[in-house]
């Protein structure tokens, strides 16, 4: 895990796994784990039991992303 100040209150997160048996899934887990951090940073808690909501639909849309336009 690495951070890189990107000027003025803004920070770069760079995070690498390696062999993973399902990427999908752990980067869907990473998404959520972000999305909880920037909702306490903003002052809005979420509930644990939130976790999991969305997180079906990340996995299938990194597991099929969409083309770029």
């Amino acid at each position: 895990m690495r951070l890189s100040p990107r000027g003025p209150g803004a920070t770069i997160l760079d995070r690498q796994h390696d062999d993973l048996d399902d990427p999908a899934a752990y980067a869907a887990g990473w998404h959520r784990h972000l999305d909880f951090l920037a909702a306490h940073l903003a002052g809005q808690d979420l509930s644990f039991g939130d976790f999991w909501t969305g997180y079906d639909a990340l996995v299938a849309r990194y597991r099929d992303p969409a083309p770029a336009d």
